[in-house]
């Protein structure tokens, strides 16, 4: 069994009541939590020998994991035995960060109920890729606090009643022109939904609003919390924005106007959960391929125009959408200051396309049929910025996918140019099957960034395996007593296979006893070094990896074989 203590901090004998502790094997299938007592005390009874990643989580506080070098990081294994009692186990659960203040509106009104969100500064620069965090309320006073943070850098949104109960900006003469009409009983009714306005009404309305005071996530300002930190006095006054309407038209591949395709729109910034979403209103394409966006708040917004599997009824009215057919595509970015904008043009390119076939190794026995494979084309993810390639920010792409036939035949269609990389999932009975190798001619696709800028793909042969490559080994001290609190970087001798997205460049972390294993690295040589701290995506720098030459160990790889390399550590 495993027992042991949850305390506020190291150097702190506060314990952590009533926080939950999970304790999971490798794969997953046994997975078990209990509750601390009133001393911060937890044990798991009974438990069969094998290998158990310790964490421990409660509201307000940062999760952790035993053998993590700090919240949020990747722990170590716990190692059990046969009859074995682990009684000593101490596990820290600090306090997270907070940030608090008070949305007020025009006059110094308090915003009640109003949705607020810290976003990370690493997320809201990503093109808003990442998954959201959560909402908090303020209340009747228009405070709110936020808690739980982990350390970091953080844009502060308040999620006013976006696009709703938006307000008319009309001039005195328009209003005195509506006021005569009614006096002669002249009905005036609103423009018919899905059609542009003759004259697009201003109307004014409540937008995303970060700190100190914008609606543009870019001219927000970042507040650092550290782990405990309450950071007072983060006041966002709450006002109400010019809306937009940005009229447009769509151009065919033929370079003529067209009206069968789908438009969606997405702010350019932070994730923003769908409680906040933009009600921007967006009208179906006339005949001429002429669209409305209205209700449009400042900021920077992102128009897209897909075409292909577009019908439409005999009216024009309604549309049907078949996202897998819409191989033709169109994007703009905008910057929404609160004026009108007329002339928006969206020019549909055709899609790209990769085909290939799924092979498996001749010494293995492969499945009879490859059906149900999905095979997916997607963006290569890069932190620290919203990539642009070509003029198309990489967040406006969209990843493709299609099935594989019986035979393994498949083919992805609608492919926009730019850094891609291919992921394949097999159905749950083939889920032992893994990639091998990714072979267009004589080169792997895996081994530099798939970039869809020359012309279609074809021809490629993706094999699997269900005996992938393993290395493993055991980090130890000089006196062999097991190195548990490291990282383990492997990655390829050859640094013209250094990119981002390289299936050569793996990083884990060793159990309790030393033990350390890495599966299905392609066959090659690779250089292995052992680390004190990763930072996140660190191993994805060109650099990092370079400054871990001269201190790495050569490793050879082999398809299919296991490959044993134990590491002395020369501990300072």
């Amino acid at each position: 069994g495993i027992a042991g203590r949850i305390t506020l901090t190291a150097d702190a004998d506060t314990p952590v009541r009533r926080a939950v502790v999970s304790l999971t094997s490798p794969d997953g299938t046994d997975h078990r939590s209990v509750v601390t007592d009133d001393e911060g005390k937890f044990a798991f009874r009974a438990l069969p020998a094998g290998r158990y990643a310790l964490s421990a989580e409660k509201p307000a506080h940062l999760k952790n994991s035993y053998g993590a070098r700090r919240p949020g990081r990747p722990g170590t294994a716990l190692v059990v035995v046969e009859g074995q009692q682990i009684s000593d186990v101490r596990l820290t659960l600090p306090r997270g960060g907070v940030i608090t203040g008070r949305l007020t509106t025009t006059g110094d009104e308090p915003m009640p109920n109003t949705p607020v969100m810290a976003v990370p500064v690493a997320q809201a620069t990503a093109g808003g890729r990442s998954t959201g965090p959560a909402e908090f309320s303020t209340d009747d006073q228009g405070v709110y606090r936020i808690f739980g943070l982990m350390p970091g850098d953080y844009l502060v949104a308040a999620l006013p009643a976006v696009g709703r109960g938006e307000v008319e900006d009309r001039s005195e003469a328009e209003y005195e022109a509506i006021v005569r009409a009614l006096g002669q009983g002249i009905v005036i009714t609103a423009a018919q939904p899905n059609t542009a306005p003759a004259s697009p009404i201003a109307t004014t309305g409540y937008a995303p609003t970060y700190y100190p005071g914008t609606p543009v996530p870019t001219q927000g300002l970042p507040v650092s919390v550290a782990a405990g930190e309450v950071k007072d006095g983060i006041d966002i006054p709450i006002t109400m924005f010019r809306m937009s309407t940005i009229i447009g038209t769509v151009i065919g591949t033929n370079g003529a106007p067209t009206r069968d395709v789908s438009i969606t729109t997405e702010g350019v910034g932070p994730t923003l959960p769908l409680t906040s979403a933009l009600s921007i209103r967006v009208s179906v394409p006339d005949a001429e391929g002429r669209f409305t966006l209205s209700n449009v708040p400042p900021g920077s917004l992102r128009v897209m125009a897909r075409a292909g599997g577009v019908t439409r009824s005999a009216d024009g009215a309604m549309q049907t959408i078949m996202g897998d057919r819409q191989t033709e595509w169109a994007v703009a970015d905008i910057a929404v200051t609160g004026e009108n904008i007329d002339g928006l043009t969206l020019a549909l390119r055709p899609g790209l396309t990769l085909s290939g076939k799924l092979t498996a190794p001749g010494a293995g026995t492969p499945p009879d049929s490859w059906a149900d494979t999905r095979i997916s084309v997607q963006p290569v993810r890069r932190s620290g910025g919203n990539v642009v390639m070509n003029g198309t920010p990489m967040s406006a792409m969209t990843t493709r996918s299609a099935m594989s036939a019986a035979d393994g035949a498949f083919v992805v269609t609608g492919i926009q140019p730019g850094d891609f990389e291919i992921v394949v999932q097999p159905p749950a009975a083939l889920s032992a099957w893994k990639v091998q190798s990714m072979m267009l001619g004589t080169r792997d696709l895996r081994d530099a960034p798939l970039t869809f800028e020359d012309g279609n793909v074809e021809g490629a042969s993706i094999t699997l395996t269900d005996q992938p490559s393993i290395v493993t080994g055991t980090l130890s001290a000089a006196a062999g007593t097991p190195a548990a609190d490291y990282y383990v970087v492997l990655f390829p001798a050859d640094r013209s296979l250094w990119h981002p997205a390289s299936p050569r460049v793996k990083v884990v972390r060793p159990a309790a006893d030393g033990l350390f294993s890495a599966q299905g690295l392609p066959a090659g040589e690779y250089r292995l070094a052992a680390l004190s701290d990763v930072e996140d995506d660190e191993w994805k720098s060109a650099a990092f990896l370079e400054s871990l030459l001269g201190a790495s160990l050569a490793v050879t790889v082999k398809d299919g074989a296991t490959t044993r390399q134990d590491v002395r550590i020369r501990l300072p």
